[in-house]
């Protein structure tokens, strides 16, 4: 009865972690979103792109920011083996997040990966120009669209 207990209080503090560490994930992500629009990167009047908004949201999930995303790693990993990765093209369609949740979810999943991977690639190997891009994304308003 003893080793019962044992297993369910390890259980217990093992989902509490997994759990734990999901809502620190879901802050950074709506922080993220928070702090470029308020910043003026992403604001809710210009269509600036699903990838860009989403992908520097995911960017900020990792601890510390901009390390690589393990879990979105995974996923595209899984889909790369599938050869099932969703165009660029594609991606570069979506004007606002919010069309992403339109998606199966499978599929949102995987456009919330590719466009963590689109920002993170960005960063790694075209920084100054990235925020050369998002500095102009500041100076756009209403009548701009991102397509």
């Amino acid at each position: 009865m003893e080793q019962v207990s044992e297993s369910a209080s390890r259980d217990e503090l093992r989902l509490l972690g997994e759990v734990t560490a999901q809502n620190v994930k879901v802050i950074r992500h709506e922080g993220g979103h928070q702090l470029f629009h308020l910043t003026g990167v992403t604001p809710i009047e210009v269509y600036s792109g699903g990838w860009l908004i989403e992908g520097l949201a995911v960017y900020c999930e990792t601890d510390p920011i901009g390390t690589p995303h393990e879990e979105r790693l995974m996923q595209l990993r899984f889909e790369l083996e599938r050869s099932e990765l969703m165009p660029l093209e594609y991606l570069l369609h979506f004007k606002r997040g919010t069309e992403l949740h339109q998606l199966d979810p499978l599929y949102a999943n995987l456009a919330y990966a590719e466009s963590w991977a689109f920002v993170y690639f960005l960063m790694q190997n075209y920084r100054d120009p990235f925020f050369n891009f998002l500095k102009e994304m500041r100076a756009q308003n209403e009548t701009f669209d991102s397509q």
